[in-house]
């Protein structure tokens, strides 16, 4: 069947064009052997890494063996699967692959189902690191977990395309679930600041090369002002000493352009470096005592089991450590109690 007309039939949009050659290659596949991963047996398979699909084992089975029964979704199950072995141009272009709409299991689990056969060749590279077996089950266990997020936004057991773009992170093994949080292994910290130290552990952080506006947020930040002001906020940098704009305590920029000594303070992290991109899991309260176990033994796993990983910080992008939330939360609030691992700056944190 030709490309394009497959993907009318199947009611999608058809992905980029450079796939063309995966999707013959994936028809003939299916005409000659079916799919591997449909077939009776496959899923208990997967099942037996840690136990990893307990809860959403019937469904999983169901989910494939109504996949098997319609040709035209099983091969597009198969092609997806394909085409996510070609990682860097999937990656790519995995915004322009879609799912067919319905209520049935197979239309609802087929990103489930096309994940599973990752699940063992995770397993295997997370054993071979030596990651401790709690770590291993919880990090397998997130890809299920995504079956029941989804059903809590939708009412269905499914899968949101949002979460079968994140688990890619997964297949790639750059992403470990410890104890009560997630951490992601980020290569390049995107963030235009210098974060300095100095021996008492304090810390400060200062623009390089951001926009800022005249309330001292990034360029372009809401609220909008007409004839909104901007300046660039870099860092400039001699033999003796940093020279600056650092961030408040609200993450905004300040007016001042401040002298740092080197004398007394370090570059700790700067853009490009390495970190450990933080991600907190709906599920659980967000105690202190939890979350300090979690950084706790994020170290102890990456420093034994990813060696050549050399993160620089903990990093964290999320709506938790707005500052406004402390206009509205108690005192004693675990998010509130969150925020204050980090320190934030304007537009990140």
């Amino acid at each position: 069947m030709e490309f394009g007309v497959f993907f009318k039939e199947i009611g999608i949009k058809a992905p980029d064009r450079c796939f063309e050659g995966v999707f013959e290659e994936a028809l003939a596949e299916y005409q000659n052997s079916g799919v591997f991963f449909l077939e009776d047996g496959y899923v208990e398979y997967v099942n037996s890494c840690e136990n990893c699909l307990s809860n959403c084992l019937e469904e999983a089975i169901e989910a494939a063996k109504l996949l098997r029964g319609n040709e035209t979704l099983a091969v597009y199950a198969l092609f997806l699967y394909r085409a996510m072995g070609l990682r860097k141009i999937f990656l790519e272009h995995i915004s322009t692959f879609e799912f067919p709409d319905g209520e049935d299991a197979a239309r609802r689990l087929l990103p489930f189902i096309v994940l599973l056969p990752e699940i063992p060749r995770l397993y295997t590279k997370l054993k071979a690191r030596r990651v401790p077996e709690d770590v291993i089950a919880a990090t397998l266990r997130q890809f299920e977990d995504c079956a029941y997020l989804t059903r809590e936004r939708t009412g269905h057991l499914g899968y949101l395309k949002r979460y079968f773009d994140h688990m890619q992170l997964y297949v790639d093994e750059k992403e470990l679930n410890i104890g009560r949080l997630r951490f992601e292994m980020v290569q390049a910290l995107e963030s235009n600041v210098l974060v300095l130290r100095n021996q008492l552990g304090e810390k400060v952080v200062l623009f390089d090369g951001a926009e800022i506006n005249s309330a001292g947020r990034l360029y372009g930040t809401p609220p909008k002002r007409e004839n909104e002001s901007q300046t660039t906020a870099t860092v400039k940098e001699t033999e003796t000493s940093f020279y600056g704009f650092r961030a408040e305590e609200n993450g905004n920029c300040a007016s001042g352009f401040l002298e740092y000594p080197k004398a007394i303070w370090k570059c700790a992290l700067r853009k490009g470096d390495s970190v450990l991109s933080v991600h907190i899991p709906n599920k659980g309260a967000l105690t202190k005592e939890a979350c300090e176990d979690s950084y706790r033994r994020a170290k102890a796993v990456f420093h034994e089991c990813y060696p050549e990983f050399e993160y620089k910080a903990f990093y964290c992008h999320s709506w938790m450590l707005d500052p406004q939330l402390g206009e509205f939360l108690p005192e004693g609030s675990n998010i509130l109690a969150f925020q204050r691992k980090f320190t934030p700056y304007a537009g990140q944190t």
